[in-house]
């Protein structure tokens, strides 16, 4: 998943970047480590990643894929506790740097 975020993100002449990354979060000895126990942060770091993916879906095809991060965001503030406060931030953050341009000049139009 890391990987085709960062396909997404980057241009065609940074793929290297993309597999660059995937490597070295498959070799860090932390993701490892609290990876083999299952640990909530892991599945909590899933699940908001996979929100801001699904949220930058939304924002460049303007389809269902917001609803999925709803559910994403949702979903990772139920699996660890610190998520409750960054999804929060990051939806904030999201709205306020990718919705308040579009819906201003909806206003001022």
């Amino acid at each position: 998943m890391l990987k085709e975020k960062m396909k997404e993100l980057l241009t065609k002449k940074q793929v290297a970047i993309a597999i660059l990354s995937s490597f070295l979060l498959a070799i860090l000895p932390w993701h490892v480590q609290f990876s083999r126990m299952a640990a909530e942060a892991n599945v909590g770091l899933f699940f908001f990643s996979l929100g801001v993916y699904m949220y930058i879906k939304a924002i460049n095809k303007n389809s269902w894929w917001l609803v999925g991060s709803a559910v994403a965001f949702g979903l990772s503030m139920y699996s660890y506790l610190s998520f409750r406060v960054i999804s929060f931030i990051m939806i904030t953050f999201l709205l306020f740097f990718y919705r308040l341009p579009h819906l201003l000049l909806l206003l001022f139009l």
